[in-house]
C-alpha cells in the first residue's frame, strides 16, 4: 500500500475539472498531483498537466508501474468508473463537501492500493460550492 498525505491548505478541490490539474502555479494540487509527488515524480513535469496517466509514455517518469498496476485505461473498471477515473471526478466534485470528498478518496484510494490521509486544517467554509 502507498502512503499519500494530502495537505488540505494546499489541496486543489471541489472546483469543477475544468481547471483542475495535477499542480497548479500557485503550489495547489489535486489529490492525484499529491500522490505523483509520492511516486518521484518531479513538480515540473505535472505543472499544468490534467491527468497523471498522460505521462505514462514518459521513461523518465516514475509513474508507468502504478498506472500499470491500477490497470489505468481512462474508461470503465468492471461496469464502475476507473478508479484513477474516480479520484479525478470525486477530487473537483462541486457539489461534495470535503468531509464527503475525503471519505470517498478513501475508498477509491484502497482500490488502487493507495492510503491517502488529510492533514492540517481546510479552508474556512468547507469547499461546497453553494
Amino acid at each position: 500500500m502507498i502512503s499519500c498525505i494530502i495537505d488540505r491548505p494546499t489541496w486543489y478541490r471541489g472546483q469543477g475539472g475544468h481547471n483542475s490539474k495535477l499542480l497548479q502555479p500557485n503550489g495547489e494540487r489535486c489529490c492525484i498531483g499529491f500522490l505523483a509527488a509520492v511516486l518521484g515524480v518531479p513538480d515540473d513535469v505535472i505543472l499544468n498537466i490534467a491527468v497523471l496517466d498522460g505521462l505514462a509514455h514518459n521513461e523518465s517518469v516514475p509513474v508507468t508501474r502504478f498506472l500499470n498496476h491500477v490497470d489505468c485505461q481512462r474508461n470503465t473498471h468492471g461496469g464502475r468508473p476507473h478508479p484513477l477515473t474516480h479520484a479525478y471526478d470525486v477530487n473537483d466534485d462541486p457539489t461534495l463537501s470535503d468531509t464527503e470528498r475525503e471519505a470517498s478518496l478513501l475508498l477509491i484510494g484502497r482500490e488502487m492500493g493507495v492510503e491517502f490521509s488529510f492533514v492540517h486544517d481546510s479552508r474556512p467554509n468547507d469547499r461546497r460550492t453553494p
